[in-house]
């Protein structure tokens, strides 16, 4: 995955919605079991974290995550 081309706009705009469309899936069938979708919520993206770290270094996650960060307070309130 690490070698492949990014995918353009429109690509990138359909991986973002598979992973809205999925996180909306798990937190709904988490909820019906009795979990907290905040707490399902926050699993995940530790989970994600250890993969990226994992998969492409942790140097390189911590810049995503960084990168993350900047997008989350940058991003306007409702």
């Amino acid at each position: 995955m690490s070698q492949a081309t990014p995918p353009d706009a429109e690509g990138m705009l359909r991986i973002q919605q598979f992973a809205e469309t999925a996180l909306d899936e798990l937190a709904r069938r988490a909820e019906k079991d009795g979990m907290d979708p905040l707490q399902l919520h926050l699993a995940i993206c530790i989970a994600t974290m250890g993969y990226l770290a994992n998969k492409f270094g942790k140097d390189k996650a911590a810049s995503l995550i960084e990168q993350l960060v900047e997008v989350v307070r940058n991003r306007p309130t409702n």
